[in-house]
């Protein structure tokens, strides 16, 4: 398995763990949160491979529908 595919299905058992805690600051995990999204979301901009790719818009999709903290800023950081 190369390091995109383990990076995303690190963030994936991430985010099951995490649950809600990575949606408020007043957690532990919502430092996890952000770390995980500063990953998920520079793997998706490096990514070459089209599985890859969708592969981190799901998690990106699933943490901005929870409002997992840093999500937003590292999409903004994109837009730039």
């Amino acid at each position: 398995m190369e390091l995109p595919q383990i990076d995303c299905l690190a963030a994936e058992h991430i985010l099951g763990f995490l649950g809600e805690e990575g949606t408020h600051i007043a957690y532990h995990g919502s430092m996890i949160a952000v770390g995980i999204s500063t990953l998920v979301v520079r793997r998706y901009q490096q990514a070459a491979e089209a599985e890859v790719k969708t592969r981190c818009l799901d998690l990106i999709d699933r943490m901005e529908r929870v409002s997992y903290l840093g999500v937003g800023d590292e999409l903004n950081k994109i837009d730039r």
